[in-house]
């Protein structure tokens, strides 16, 4: 699973860690916004409304409060997560988790420190994905800070989705 990856790298994670799928390409300027946030987790949600295409799995975001209630500026409101499932029905479904996840300092050590736990319970964690162990995190009181983007990614699945790396 990819909690088991994370357990590989886990003498490299020190301090503030940027957790990352393989095979997806985002703009720079977005982890760059990632990279100066203060709290102890981000994920980065896309809430463009796009066709699944060829993708057999999409991790569908529920974010509070919903975007369309806001009447604030959008990068104004602090957007918490609330759940990542593949089977949130559409009222719920407020965008697309990117697979990108920044800790700090104080995050990555909670992290770890939830795996610890998982793991000495028995749970099995290593077989974990990483959504799963961040509606954990929620789940144990965790706040998670939501930041959008509209596009400025590409999940690479197949070839059709390699023809359109171009566009970074």
């Amino acid at each position: 699973g990819e909690v088991g990856s994370l357990l590989a790298a886990r003498e490299a994670m020190t301090g503030a860690t940027l957790v990352g799928y393989g095979d997806v390409v985002t703009r720079r300027s977005v982890l760059d916004d990632l990279a100066r946030g203060e709290e102890l987790f981000t994920v980065v949600v896309d809430y463009q409304d796009r066709a699944p295409g060829s993708r057999k799995d999409r991790d569908l975001a529920h974010v509070s409060p919903p975007r369309e209630d806001v009447v604030a500026d959008l990068k104004q409101v602090d957007y918490t997560l609330q759940r990542i499932d593949p089977t949130l029905d559409g009222e719920r479904v407020s965008g697309e988790w990117t697979g990108l996840l920044y800790c700090s300092d104080k995050g990555t050590a909670i992290m770890l420190e939830a795996i610890d736990a998982l793991e000495a319970s028995g749970q099995g964690v290593s077989g974990w994905s990483m959504p799963q162990l961040l509606n954990h995190l929620i789940e144990s009181g965790q706040p998670v800070r939501v930041q959008y983007i509209h596009g400025d990614w590409l999940d690479v699945d197949d070839i059709l989705d390699l023809s359109d790396v171009y566009k970074f």
